[in-house]
């Protein structure tokens, strides 16, 4: 992670860059100022999105780059930050990371016709509805893969704990007192990041297990001159059953905090920039720093780990969509019985012009705020869809498994990956595969189970 965000913070040209336009589920529009409405992708390769330099080697700075679903000659290529390519808009002049699109057409292939895809059909007769369609239709959903952070993707509470150091041989006194210190200094940073930018001291003990619940009880108003110092909204901390004993006042409140929340966080995914503007450039060159040594006494586990989310392409615009028509639920709901029925590659894929991406989603223990700045901190933002971060605190990994299931059901496979038996027990209870992660060389394994 430390690596991947120092070549992008130190690389040039980095873009200035904005999130592509797309129209938010209806459950989401009160988080964010209003954007302007784009048609999503009518068709999308199925091969994976390209985002190493090699897949970019035929384009030079300024070279039109053809995208399924788009006018000829709305991007051209604008170079590469770090390792990581990005095209400029030419309307708005705004850069675009190619990651968030679909991969661009080869020269080849530029003389096969667009497939008009049902997508496409509702979105120019929008009186013609199916009442069948479950939302998923015409995307796709190739592997789910359900993340752990802490102990999995990071390396944080077992530095803090002193447990990391405890079960690795051959560790000095002197690394693992550094070890001990540099998560201390990480877990400052995290809580300072989470009270100072995102309302942590207000909102600790009202935890909340998705954006979805977290902004139930929004009222939508317009927060440009709300007074959040001086409404009176209190943490909680310590009590994990918080919800229990909230105000009408008191929910409304934490929705209106939750709202913005949201919005920094994907202000943040919008580039380096906009990360900047979220954390501050003292906060994240301390992150870097910090990270970029445990790195190096942890024999590069988080590297290795962003290394491997990096490799798994997934196109926002679609999850978006999906996001959509089947949002998160805002209550937990559990079905008991139910398990995973995993689908061939032909029925996943019947029709040639089915658009397709795969999801990474977090479920993690630890509240959502503070879960929302690690991620950020950590650089692990850009792989995570907010709709697809959960809190499993107070509801359990069960019935976030659960609910993926229901939000997923026609995907191809879905993999849980963690380090803990509460995991492992609600992966197998719903038929999902797992695997667990005590090592780095833990993710090769799952690397070539993926492929």
């Amino acid at each position: 992670a430390a690596a991947a965000t120092q070549r992008i913070m130190k690389s040039a040209p980095a873009p200035t860059w904005t999130q592509p336009a797309y129209q938010e589920p209806p459950s989401y529009q009160s988080m964010s100022a209003p954007q302007q409405a784009v048609v999503a992708p009518a068709a999308v390769s199925t091969a994976p999105n390209p985002s190493a330099p090699a897949d970019f080697s035929s384009f030079k700075v300024g070279d039109p780059v053809s995208i399924p679903g788009y006018p000829d000659g709305t991007f051209t290529f604008g170079g590469f930050s770090g390792e990581y390519a990005y095209y400029i808009d030419t309307t708005s002049q705004q850069s675009v990371w190619a990651s968030q699109l679909p991969p661009p057409v080869k020269e080849e292939e530029a003389e096969e016709p667009i497939l008009e895809t049902p997508a496409k059909r509702q979105k120019t007769d929008s009186s013609t509805t199916d009442s069948k369609d479950d939302g998923q239709s015409n995307i796709r959903v190739s592997t789910v893969l359900i993340w752990d952070l802490d102990e999995t993707l990071i390396i944080f509470n077992s530095l803090l704990t002193g447990s990391f150091m405890h079960n690795r041989e051959g560790l000095s006194a002197e690394t693992s007192k550094a070890l001990s210190g540099l998560a201390g200094k990480l877990e400052s940073l995290v809580y300072r990041v989470a009270e100072d930018k995102l309302f942590f001291k207000s909102l600790e003990g009202r935890n909340r297990w998705n954006f979805e619940a977290a902004l139930a009880h929004d009222d939508g108003r317009d927060l440009s001159n709300y007074d959040f110092d001086n409404d009176g909204l209190q943490g909680l901390p310590g009590d994990s059953a918080s919800q229990r004993k909230e105000s009408a006042s008191d929910l409304l409140k934490a929705s209106l905090r939750y709202r913005l929340v949201l919005q920094k966080y994907k202000q943040a995914k919008t580039g380096v920039d906009g990360l900047k503007n979220v954390l501050g450039d003292s906060e994240l060159s301390g992150a870097e720093a910090a990270i970029d040594t445990v790195n190096a006494l942890t024999d590069n586990w988080m590297a290795t780990a962003e290394e491997l989310l990096a490799k798994i392409w997934q196109y926002d615009t679609l999850i978006e969509q999906l996001c959509k028509r089947v949002p998160p639920n805002a209550v937990p709901e559990t079905e008991p019985g139910v398990k995973f029925v995993r689908k061939d590659e032909e029925s996943n894929a019947s029709e040639a012009e089915t658009m397709k991406t795969n999801i990474n989603v977090l479920v993690t223990n630890g509240e959502l705020v503070p879960t929302v700045v690690k991620l950020m901190l950590f650089g692990l933002h850009r792989h995570f869809h907010p709709s697809c971060i959960y809190s499993s605190r107070e509801v359990g990994k069960q019935t976030c498994f659960a609910e993926i299931l229901r939000r997923f059901s026609n995907a191809r496979e879905i993999v849980a990956i963690g380090d803990s038996q509460e995991e492992e027990d609600a992966a197998t209870s719903l038929d999902f595969n797992f695997f667990k992660v005590t090592d780095p060389s833990d993710f090769r394994t799952i690397q070539g189970f993926l492929k």
